[in-house]
C-alpha cells in the first residue's frame, strides 16, 4: 500500500482494519492527500467526516473529497464561537490552544489570530453519522486542544472501533496524554500503541476481533507516498533521457523513417506556459491544489515564437535545465521573474500562492535566432 500519513498510522489502521468499505472521522484532517491518515481509506472507497478549523484545508477537502462531509468548524467542548491562531509559517500547527499559541508565538512563528465557529463532536455526530453506521476510527491531531475535543463527545453513545490522538507537544517527545486520557480510559477503551508520535486506543468490545496494533514496518510492505512521487519523478526523467538518446542516435536524413521502423518513446519534454502557470510534473501535479490554465506544447525551444512574445509577457519553460538552456536563459532573452515596480511578483496567485515550484522567467528585449535554440550550438535546426 502506499502510506499518507506522516507516521504511517493508515499503515497501522488498515492491518487493525482490512474491510473495503468503512466510515472514518478525522478532526484535524488538513490537507486531504499531504500527510491524510483518511486518504488510504477514501480510495479503497471508504468514507466519512473530515473538521478543520482552516478554511483552506477545507477548500481543499470538498475538492478532492466528494464522498466525504467537510466542515469548516472546531471540534470543541461546547457548541459556540472559539479564538483560533493560524500559523502562517507552519498551518499544520495552527490551534485552538492558547499554551501552544504562545510557544509558537516566541519561538518567532507569525500566527493570525481570528474566531471560528465550534461544535461538539456529539452535534457534528448526530447531524452527519447516517442512521445504522458504525465509526472504525477516529483521528484527533488539534495541536493540544485534545481535552476540549474530548470533553465534547460521549462515549458511551459514540463507539468508535480506533481512537488515535496525537499524544506529545508539537515537534517534541513530551507526552500530553496526562491531561485527557482518562476519558478514555473510563468509558472502555484499551491502549493498543503508543507509536512515538500517537496513541492507539481499541474499544474493549472490539479488542478480540481487531488484531494486535504493533508499529508500521517493513513488514507490511508500504511505500511512503513522497517515495511514490519520488519514483514517478525518477520515472519520468530516465523516460526523458531514452527520449534524447533516441534523438542522438538518429540524423536528421533518416529520423522519419527510423521512427516509423520502431518509434522511440514520446519525448517527456514539457511546457512552454504564456500568463498563469500550471503544474506539469507528476510531483507538482499532486501538490498543486488546483490547476489554473491549459499550457500550450510544444515540442521543441526553437518552435517558440519568441519575436511574437510580449516582453512583459512570463514564459516558464518546464523543459529540464539542461547546461544549454540555463545559457540561453541567461544569456538570451530570459530573466528570472523579480516583482515589478507594483511589488507584485507575476509567478504568485492572487491568493498568496506560488503557481509551480519551477523558476519562472520574464522576457527582455533582444534577437534571438533558431541556431541560438539548437541543441547543438554549432549546427542549425533542421526544419525539413
Amino acid at each position: 500500500m502506499i502510506s499518507y500519513a506522516q507516521n504511517a498510522e493508515d499503515v497501522v489502521l488498515a492491518r487493525a482494519l482490512p474491510a473495503a468499505t468503512g466510515f472514518y472521522v478525522d478532526v484535524g484532517a488538513a490537507d486531504p492527500n499531504i500527510a491524510s491518515v483518511t486518504r488510504h481509506f477514501y480510495d479503497l472507497g471508504w468514507s466519512g467526516i473530515n473538521v478543520d478549523a482552516r478554511v483552506e484545508a477545507v477548500t481543499l477537502l470538498a475538492l478532492h473529497r466528494p464522498r466525504d462531509v467537510n466542515l469548516h468548524l472546531a471540534a470543541y467542548s461546547s457548541d459556540g464561537v472559539v479564538t483560533f491562531h493560524e500559523d502562517a509559517d507552519d498551518p499544520d500547527q495552527s490551534t485552538t490552544e492558547f499554551t501552544n499559541a504562545e510557544v509558537l508565538r516566541s519561538s518567532g512563528h507569525h500566527l493570525q489570530t481570528g474566531q471560528v465557529q465550534a461544535r461538539t463532536l456529539n452535534g457534528i455526530l448526530a447531524e452527519h453519522v447516517p442512521a445504522g453506521t458504525g465509526i472504525d476510527f477516529l483521528k484527533i491531531d488539534v495541536e493540544g486542544a485534545e481535552l476540549a475535543v474530548l470533553e465534547g463527545i460521549d462515549l458511551t453513545r459514540w463507539r468508535p472501533k480506533i481512537i488515535v490522538v496525537e499524544a506529545v507537544r508539537p515537534w517534541s517527545t513530551e507526552r500530553t496524554d496526562q491531561h485527557w486520557r482518562h476519558h478514555l480510559d473510563d468509558n472502555g477503551y484499551i491502549e493498543s500503541l503508543f507509536d512515538g508520535l500517537n496513541l492507539f486506543f481499541t474499544a474493549q468490545e472490539h479488542a478480540a476481533d481487531i488484531d494486535p496494533l504493533p508499529p508500521a514496518s517493513i513488514v507490511d510492505r508500504y511505500t511512503p507516498a513522497y517515495v511514490e512521487l519520488l519514483n514517478e519523478e525518477i520515472t519520468r526523467l530516465r523516460d526523458y533521457v531514452r527520449s534524447l538518446l533516441g534523438e542522438l542516435g538518429h540524423t536528421s536524413a533518416d529520423a522519419d523513417s527510423q521512427a516509423a521502423a520502431d518509434p522511440p518513446p514520446e519525448p517527456a519534454r514539457g511546457f512552454l506556459v504564456i500568463g498563469p502557470i500550471e503544474a506539469t510534473t507528476p510531483l507538482a501535479r499532486r501538490l498543486a491544489a488546483t490547476l489554473n490554465t491549459t499550457p500550450r506544447r510544444v515540442d521543441h525551444p526553437a518552435d517558440v515564437d519568441w519575436d511574437g512574445l510580449a516582453e512583459q509577457e512570463v514564459v516558464q519553460l518546464n523543459w529540464p535545465p539542461t547546461r544549454h538552456l540555463l545559457h540561453l536563459a541567461h544569456s538570451h532573452h530570459l530573466q528570472p521573474v523579480v516583482p515589478d515596480s507594483a511589488g507584485e511578483d507575476p509567478s504568485v496567485r492572487s491568493d498568496g500562492t506560488r503557481t509551480d515550484h519551477r523558476p519562472a522567467w520574464r522576457q527582455r528585449p533582444g534577437t534571438l535566432t533558431e541556431n541560438d535554440l539548437s541543441p547543438d550550438r554549432s549546427a542549425p535546426v533542421d526544419r525539413t
